[in-house]
């Protein structure tokens, strides 16, 4: 375990030996991980846990895709690395990212790095720290995390082509690093194991015991001191004493066939990066020879090999190996979303959570937009409430300070308002006959004839000065309307019909009705010898009545 601030820098570790019985799925081996990490960092707010899982449970892949729009990067990358490699969307992880432009065959391309990961291994990491109570924040394998050392700078390339290998157990892993960026990873078969395997077997040929001496655990200890300075003579539990050089010649199989996996890796690179070699490789082992892998590999490949120590300026009271041990951890907890492919925040987390903040932004807004608008309003109605008061208090003064208002002109007012209606009813009755009818006659369509027009009025108005009544319009009576109409049935019917509706909407009349209706003929000598005037009549005389309205 690491722990570092913010700004990257280291304030402790921890290293914790793991018992080879506890399944990690049990809930003994989480109260043991839960008592650890309450131990080393409970106390810490804020904190985000970052977890190195197993590269080999992660396929990473380089490809390059036609240059397109942003909004479709997406689709085009996922439907080429279906035709890549086969995945389920519903079993794997699948995430991508895009390292930059390249040209190929003249045509601009992106080069994308994806990589799918066995959900069911992913979800099962997780969940052991959830019953934690720690969940994780962020989940990485080691190509992914040594990029950090280049990333954040605690590296310096100073712009080379660096190739980091790992030497494991049952296989070796090549990362190669573009100006600070992961540009190819390859896991290959030889490792470790097939170099103790060399040893046992040359071992065993000269062994006096029983070749259960010969354990892998004494052909590690005897490798180890490859790398050690004391030149001499190592001796055996079986009996044999091996010198370094001996050692060194048993294995250089291994060496030469690891030299050969190397080199066909190195030479993919050049093929896809338009001729660009490594500059520098740098190693790590879990067995601690990288001293003499570096020396070796160097003369049988002809680039600069070093070891790989970032820590050395870091931990420097601490031993290569110590240093070595921790590495990886510290390189997993220098990772950030920013720079860090992180298997359990993919880019469909991302957008996803890119639109939850939108509609949050958006929600955030509109309540913003609400109370602005209520306060906006609540000061309009203040300020109206406030000027009503002030008209209110105004006529308040004007009542106190002003005439005295009693009965008597109270009265006056009232006579004088009832002589004013008194003298706007004598303009009615005096000028009502003139006004009907110029309104019956400006109404009558062409083709309606008046011939009289009769008029009976009410009684008179009462007396103008009554104290006991309010003077009134009285009812103007009634009109008889006399005419005729000239054309066709039909035509006749229509413009008699038209006539009656206009006066129904005369604000003068009122109940208009048809009192009497009759067709007559012209006399003969006024015909034309037609057949349809033979039939039909001339005109029609009509009698309207109606009353006049109040």
């Amino acid at each position: 375990m690491a722990k570092l601030t913010d700004s990257l820098s280291l304030i402790d570790f921890k290293i914790i030996p793991i018992l080879h019985d506890i399944n990690k799925e049990t809930a003994q081996f989480v109260r043991f991980l839960k008592a650890e990490l309450d131990s080393f960092c409970g106390t810490v707010r804020n904190k985000r846990i970052w977890f190195l899982m197993s590269s080999a449970n992660v396929d990473v892949f380089f490809i390059r895709i036609p240059k397109v729009p942003d909004s479709q990067i997406d689709q085009v990358v996922h439907t080429m690395a279906k035709r890549e490699i086969q995945f389920n969307d519903t079993e794997h992880i699948f995430d991508y990212e895009v390292t930059g432009e390249v040209v190929e065959s003249g045509k601009n391309k992106l080069s994308v790095m994806f990589y799918t990961a066995n959900k069911k291994e992913v979800e099962g990491i997780k969940d052991v720290f959830i019953r934690c109570g720690y969940p994780l924040y962020g989940l990485s394998i080691a190509p992914f995390a040594i990029q950090n050392f280049f990333k954040t700078q605690w590296y310096e390339t100073k712009g080379r082509n660096i190739a980091n290998i790992f030497i494991g157990n049952d296989y070796s892993r090549i990362d190669v690093f573009k100006d600070s960026r992961l540009v190819l990873t390859r896991d290959i078969k030889t490792g470790v194991s097939s170099i103790v395997e060399l040893m046992a077997e040359h071992l065993r040929t000269g062994a006096v015991d029983s070749d259960n001496a010969i354990s892998p655990g004494v052909v590690r200890n005897l490798l180890a001191n490859i790398d050690s300075d004391i030149e001499g003579t190592t001796h055996t539990a079986a009996g044999l004493s091996v010198g370094k050089e001996e050692l060194k010649e048993v294995i250089v199989p291994a060496i030469e066939r690891l030299s050969r996996q190397i080199e066909r890796t190195f030479e993919y690179f050049t093929t896809t990066m338009d001729g660009e070699k490594v500059d520098l490789i740098y190693f790590s082992s879990v067995l601690h020879i990288e001293k003499y892998l570096s020396e070796e590999l160097s003369k049988q490949i002809a680039i600069q090999c070093e070891i790989f120590d970032p820590l050395a300026s870091v931990l420097t009271k601490k031993s290569f190996r110590e240093r070595d041990d921790i590495l990886p951890v510290i390189a997993v907890a220098l990772s950030n979303n920013d720079y860090t492919p992180n298997i359990i925040h993919t880019k469909k987390d991302e957008a996803m959570e890119a639109q939850i903040n939108f509609a949050e932004r958006a929600l955030f807004a509109l309540f913003i937009v609400i109370i602005l608008f209520s306060s906006v309003f609540y000061v309009k109605q203040h300020y109206d409430i406030k000027k009503k008061h002030g008209v209110l208090d105004s006529l308040t003064k004007q009542l106190q300070q002003g005439e005295n208002y009693n009965s008597q002109s109270v009265n006056g007012m009232i006579d004088s308002v009832k002589k004013d209606k008194q003298t706007l009813a004598d303009y009615v009755n005096r000028y009502m006959d003139v006004a009907v009818i110029g309104e019956i006659t400006s109404l009558a369509p062409k083709n309606i004839y008046l011939s009289s027009c009769r008029m009976t009025f009410a009684s008179a108005p009462p007396p103008a000065h009554s104290d006991n009544s309010t003077p009134v319009i009285q009812d103007a009576g009634r009109v008889v309307i006399d005419g005729v109409v000239y054309g066709k049935e039909d035509k006749d019917s229509a413009l008699l019909s038209s006539y009656i509706a206009k006066l129904a909407e005369s604000p003068l009349l009122s109940s208009v009705t048809v009192k009497k209706q009759a067709a007559e003929q012209k006399p003969a000598a006024e015909q034309k010898p037609t057949a349809e005037l033979a039939v039909r009549p001339d005109f029609q005389k009509f009698s309207i009545e109606a009353g006049l309205a109040k």
